[in-house]
């Protein structure tokens, strides 16, 4: 009897030990379980390397900078070009209303009278042939400053400005200098200077200068 009892304890704990091999093997073996992971695994976001964002972000930076000084670099000559070509329009449009020589002599006598202003040269003798005599008599109030300097003109130009009537017209003169003093330059300066010329008789002169935004008037003829 205690044989037949033993046999069948050795024969459960056989049994037992098999079972918990194969519930085991299942577990830790089966593709079933791996799978599982496999899918954890799939559902997590796939992310880049940091360096590879960097590198792109970088790239687009320069990009962006890159066009940017382009454009401006290319703005300035664009404004310059639509300048010049206003300017050219304008010339065209004043000598098509006063015609090409006058508009000409009306340039040189701009020109001549603001390297005059300038230069705070008001001796009558240098303003009477270009000048109506009402504006001669505003000149003979003008006082140079009394600085003892001189002033070295850099750079003048004249374009026209506006249309008056068919005898009368305002050009704009813009004109750069070096103060000197001491035969040393102590300043550089500039204006825009509106320059009016009109018809008087049977010439043309300047019947009014602005300089600065102050104005020196000669009120017509």
């Amino acid at each position: 009897m205690e044989r037949q009892t033993v046999a069948k304890f050795v024969f459960l704990l056989v049994i037992t030990f098999g079972v918990l091999t194969v519930m085991l093997f299942n577990y830790f073996g089966s593709d079933d379980h791996k799978d599982v992971e496999e899918m954890f695994h799939d559902t997590e976001p796939e992310r880049k390397d940091d360096k590879e964002v960097d590198e792109a972000y970088i790239e687009e930076l320069d990009k962006q900078m890159e066009q940017t000084v382009e454009e401006e670099r290319e703005a300035p000559q664009e404004e310059a070009e639509e300048v010049e070509l206003e300017e050219r329009d304008m010339d065209t449009l004043f000598q098509k209303t006063y015609g090409e020589d006058v508009l000409q002599k009306a340039k040189t006598m701009a020109e001549e009278v603001a390297t005059l202003w300038v230069q705070e040269d008001f001796t009558i003798d240098n303003w009477k042939a270009l000048v109506t005599p009402k504006y001669l008599k505003s000149i003979k109030k003008k006082k140079p400053s009394g600085n003892d300097v001189q002033r070295e003109i850099k750079e003048l130009s004249v374009a026209p400005a506006e249309e008056i009537s068919n005898n009368e017209m305002v050009l704009g003169v813009f004109v750069s200098w070096d103060v000197i003093a001491n035969d040393e330059k102590v300043n550089e300066q500039m204006d825009m200077m509106y320059v009016t010329v009109k018809q008087h008789e049977d010439e043309w002169l300047v019947s009014h200068v602005d300089a600065t935004g102050a104005s020196m008037e000669g009120g017509g003829q």
